[in-house]
């Protein structure tokens, strides 16, 4: 039976230790066979019909990255849930290879959400504070959105240039009859 220990390191830091036995490490040598035997190719024999010591001996890398990965997927899993914790980072395995005539251990730190306890709320006094707005900076506020929104709408060419109407003119600026720099502009817009 796998066994586990939690030790709580802080108050969200957890140390997991956790031992397959050495029956449970050879079930899962056994998955590993089968799933690497399933799309390993060597001459003269089939897919999925390889024999273990052949496979060891053309795969052994393959088959202990497997065996390990089984073995630490399903029995961190297992421990999560079995123990219930939600693990908020990713957990730091300390493991090392599998030798797979005895018991198999490894460790992992793991965050957890700290616990706390929600104290009365209900009956905590907030006061408000009362915002007060002055007419004139409420008008100022709805000039400037006015402002901000407005849109450029053409007039009728005989119409007069009010004041706070925007105007898009061509003109040349001239001295004694001759231009200069700057004095002349194509589409010059202003608000007269």
């Amino acid at each position: 039976m796998t066994t586990s220990q939690v030790k709580d390191l802080s108050n969200t830091k957890k140390k997991i230790s956790i031992t397959i036995p050495k029956q449970k490490v050879s079930d899962y040598l056994q998955r590993a066979y089968q799933k690497i035997g399933q799309t390993a190719k060597i001459n003269g024999f089939r897919k999925g019909k390889i024999p273990t010591t052949v496979l060891d001996k053309h795969y052994q890398a393959e088959i202990n990255y497997e065996l390990m990965n089984f073995i630490i997927s399903d029995s961190y899993s297992n421990v999560l849930t079995t123990k219930n914790l939600n693990p908020v980072t990713e957990p730091k395995f300390d493991a090392q290879p599998v030798d797979r005539e005895k018991d198999y251990s490894y460790s992992v730190e793991i965050e957890v959400q700290p616990e706390f306890e929600l104290k009365d709320y209900k009956n905590i006094e907030v006061k408000k504070k009362k915002s007060t707005i002055k007419d004139e900076e409420l008008e100022n506020e709805l000039k400037r959105l006015q402002e901000s929104l407005a849109q450029l709408a053409p007039v009728k060419e005989d119409d007069t240039l009010n004041k706070g109407l925007v105007a898009t003119i061509d003109f040349e600026g001239t001295i004694d009859g001759k231009s200069f720099d700057g004095g002349s502009a194509k589409d010059y817009t202003f608000e007269y």
